[in-house]
């Protein structure tokens, strides 16, 4: 059968989520791979590109909804570390962040599309669906430290994984990405961006942990429609069987 990363949709989740808060919990990595990031010509190996498996707890306000689920998240930055022991984060418009700096609208815009256009894409395979998260993560880094949607062509030109601030090889030899990783990353590039941003990208920010940002659609439904999971990384549920 085939499968695809979707979203799924959450009640409560509204506008004034901007002001609420909820503690997370890493418990683990969903869908992706490890490679190797250089970031402004410092290099780390083996940094997880994909989904980051987090516990939602202690929710006010509308993320009340997403209390005792376990979802996957995806990083704005890769500098911080993870909240293993939990830490409250504050419900954000995801332009504001990384905590600190902030995006701006463009940035988060894009990144909206691109999870609207990766709901799309189905796969028989674990493996692509494993390369489909990596290549999510590597478009959402590229979105924030080198897109610059003022240059000719909508900035496409301007997210390239080989170069620029960030980029990204094998961790093993320092080979390109393997192939079925790139041609998720063009294909999210190339279609993803100009998809069209739908508002269900919501943003996590902790001054003191890695940022995150999460596609949940901002619908009402009875709570057991989505039981179990919410955001982009549905795969990911079934990781460990």
């Amino acid at each position: 059968m085939k499968r695809k990363i979707t979203t799924c949709a959450v009640a409560a989740l509204a506008g004034s989520a901007a002001a609420d808060s909820i503690d997370l919990t890493f418990t683990g990595r969903g869908l992706g791979w490890g490679n190797k990031i250089t970031l402004d010509g410092v290099s780390t190996n083996n940094v997880f590109t994909g989904e980051l498996m987090h516990s939602f707890t202690n929710g006010t306000g509308g993320m009340s909804a997403l209390n005792g689920l376990t979802l996957a998240t995806y990083s704005v930055e890769f500098e911080q570390p993870r909240s293993w022991l939990g830490s409250c984060y504050d419900v954000v418009d995801p332009a504001t962040l990384p905590v600190g700096d902030g995006m701006g609208d463009a940035r988060a815009w894009a990144i909206d599309s691109v999870f609207a256009y990766a709901g799309t894409i189905g796969t028989t395979d674990v493996n692509d669906a494993r390369s489909l998260a990596a290549a999510t993560q590597m478009v959402i880094w590229e979105i924030i430290y080198d897109f610059d949607p003022t240059v000719r062509g909508g900035g496409l030109g301007t997210i390239d994984i080989t170069s620029g601030h960030l980029s990204a090889t094998q961790t093993r030899n320092d080979h390109p990405l393997s192939n079925s990783i790139m041609r998720h990353f063009n294909t999210l590039r190339d279609y993803g961006i100009g998809y069209g941003a739908r508002g269900s990208t919501i943003g996590l920010g902790s001054p003191g942990f890695q940022d995150q940002v999460a596609a949940v659609a901002v619908v009402p439904l009875p709570s057991a429609a989505c039981a179990g999971f919410v955001s982009l990384g549905l795969l990911a549920a079934r990781r460990r069987r």
